[in-house]
């Protein structure tokens, strides 16, 4: 489990376009963070409504191609109810808009 401001969490779902990085560099230093947090037995999902996102980031983790945000959770929070894993235990990082 990752830890961030105190809080504990099992996994992690973030909006490929809040991260969306646009220089090479920016892919590189959001994969080796996916990357990490995956060795860490974190399980993480990629928002993103076009699908668009770099192979090299995926390796583990799911894609939600969802553009409701209501859809993406109602896709994300049942796979990880199977795993034991709570809405309570989700960090949500920049899903706010499209």
């Amino acid at each position: 489990m990752g830890a961030i401001c105190g809080r504990t969490f099992a996994a992690v779902a973030f909006a490929w376009k809040a991260a969306a990085p646009h220089r090479r560099q920016q892919v590189a230093a959001v994969s080796r963070r996916v990357a990490a947090l995956r060795a860490c037995g974190v399980d993480v999902t990629v928002i993103s409504c076009d699908g668009v996102v770099p192979v090299e980031l995926l390796t583990g983790c799911r894609l939600a191609r969802e553009t409701d945000g209501a859809e993406v959770m109602r896709g994300i929070l049942p796979v990880l109810a199977r795993r034991g894993v709570g809405p309570g235990l989700l960090l949500l990082v920049g899903a706010g808009g499209r």
